[in-house]
């Protein structure tokens, strides 16, 4: 897993990031290994301020982000835009229909594995050829309902049920006996298409924030997606947390991945504490309205749900009152004085609290007895409009003083 942050006001983006990465056994032991030295952070361009940070899954389809990132960095060159969004936007279309970053061979074999887990749990819960059968039908008009993730035109699924046909069926066969889908192969094909073009993120989804300054933006800006597959060439995406920082939005905090311990800190309150506390005192709340009028035994079953029809509504609002209440305590004690102070902090300082806030995560991380997810050097960076991407505390997988041509070739302006 991951503990990413960013911090914005007027001047700059601060970015830090952790270097844990998670690696499942390929011998489906069950078992985990950790590496604390992981790349999460990363200039996106060499000649103007725009960074990004990777987290979850570090790979597309089998690609490192790393790698796709420093090939894009060395083919954009000196290429700039007006907006961030233009940069996500380029990209994302410099990812697309890469034949050299995402062979067909290779999207077929993703789009293979993915069809074989989606036909998977469909297994799980459908045994016989009538329950697989009400399985696809059900499926097939959830997703004609549901939001199509926004690369795939009206042609799509047709275009990709056409492409990925045998794909489809030989993971059908991989999943299923043949007496389990008779007479329902095309049903098979329809619906893992459509799941394809779902907007629903897959399980090994990865988190991409890009972060700097448009040559027609002031101030900074940043944009989360999930990504989580190339199909049909298409990178599979959809937008998360977008924000530009203004005159009347001074600053901004947002926490990556496991957001818990940055969210705590900010907010007063843990998260999901404070979700669960509002769930169960909603439930005592109306469980006291109940046992209060119960209390009266002269009044008859009728009347008394005529009473709770009567007050529920006024005490739920009640409740509901006192809750923002205790939320604009919550802001104006903790999240607010924060925000505040991030919005005038210098870039040193702003580097320095970003890193802390990760580090918060750790040490939570390491007083805790589970796996430690969330570890190794911190690297963090500054992006201001004048002085571009700036590190501050960056680790290396070698000597510098040794290794002078890459330090050369790196600085080299003529150098992609």
């Amino acid at each position: 897993m991951t503990a990413e942050v960013a911090l914005l006001n007027k001047s700059a983006v601060a970015l830090a990031a952790d270097s844990a990465v998670t690696i499942d056994s390929p011998l489906n032991s069950g078992g985990t290994k950790v590496f604390n030295s992981a790349n999460k952070l990363f200039t996106l361009s060499k000649f103007h301020p725009v960074g990004a940070m990777v987290y979850n899954t570090m790979s597309l389809g089998g690609v490192p982000w790393e790698a796709i990132i420093k090939t894009y960095r060395r083919t954009a060159h000196r290429r700039s835009f007006s907006l961030l969004s233009d940069y996500c936007d380029d990209f994302f279309s410099f990812c697309s229909d890469n034949l050299v970053l995402f062979p067909e061979k290779r999207q077929h074999e993703v789009v293979r594995s993915i069809c074989a887990q989606f036909f998977l749990e469909i297994r799980e819960g459908s045994a016989t050829n009538k329950t697989i059968r009400q399985s696809l039908d059900q499926l097939l008009e959830k997703y004609s309902k549901s939001e199509k993730c926004d690369v795939f035109d009206e042609d799509s699924l047709l275009r990709i049920e056409k492409l990925y046909r045998d794909v489809i069926d030989s993971a059908a066969a991989q999943i299923f006996t043949q007496s389990q889908i008779r007479n329902l192969k095309q049903r098979c094909r329809r619906a893992a298409s459509e799941f394809l073009i779902n907007a629903d993120l897959l399980h090994g989804y990865s988190g991409l924030v890009f972060a700097g300054f448009g040559e027609d933006q002031m101030f900074p800006a940043i944009q989360e997606y999930y990504v989580d597959a190339v199909v049909d060439g298409k990178i599979k995406r959809r937008p998360g947390v977008s924000s530009t920082i203004e005159y009347g939005s001074p600053s901004a905090i947002f926490p990556f991945a496991q957001k818990d311990m940055v969210r705590t800190f900010i907010e007063g309150v843990n998260p999901r504490y404070g979700s669960q506390f509002i769930q169960e005192a909603t439930k005592l709340v109306a469980n006291l309205v109940v046992d209060a009028i119960n209390k009266f035994p002269d009044i008859d079953g009728e009347t008394k749900a005529r009473y709770l029809r009567d007050i529920a509504p006024s005490v739920r609002e009640s409740f509901l009152a006192f809750v923002r209440q205790m939320d604009g305590v919550r802001n104006n004690e903790h999240k607010r004085p924060i925000e505040t102070a991030i919005s005038v902090m210098p870039l040193s300082e702003l580097a320095n609290v970003a890193e802390i806030l990760v580090g918060l995560t750790q040490i939570r991380q390491r007083l805790s007895i589970e796996t430690e997810t969330v570890g190794g050097p911190i690297d963090v960076a500054v992006i201001s409009k004048g002085d571009g991407f700036v590190w501050i505390r960056r680790k290396h997988y070698f000597e510098q003083n040794i290794n002078p041509l890459f330090i050369e070739k790196y600085f080299d302006t003529t150098h992609p």
